[in-house]
């Protein structure tokens, strides 16, 4: 499994530190990799940690948002937005 395979994984492709710097290691052979693994896990744990945080709030918001457009369907026609948000979800 070669690292072409997470390709769609940002973080991967060029891991990059807080405050947008490329993570740049100096030492001998076998210690830059294995510093360059720890750093993306690092990144990784952090984005996985952000993206599944609160997971039944972000769920109950879209079933809001969808109930709210649907009850305005009733009354009213939906704009173009909504019909596309409508779609999206």
């Amino acid at each position: 499994m070669g690292v072409s395979t997470f390709s769609h994984v940002e973080m991967l492709e060029r891991p990059y530190d807080s405050s947008g710097n490329f993570f740049q290691l100096d030492g001998w052979r076998g210690y830059v990799p294995k510093e360059k693994l720890k750093l993306i896990k690092g990144c990784l744990k952090t984005r996985h940690k952000n993206h599944t945080q609160n997971l039944e709030g972000k769920i109950n918001a879209v079933k809001d948002r969808i109930s709210s457009l649907d009850i305005k369907g009733e009354v009213q026609i939906l704009e173009e937005e909504e019909l596309e948000e409508i779609h999206s979800i």
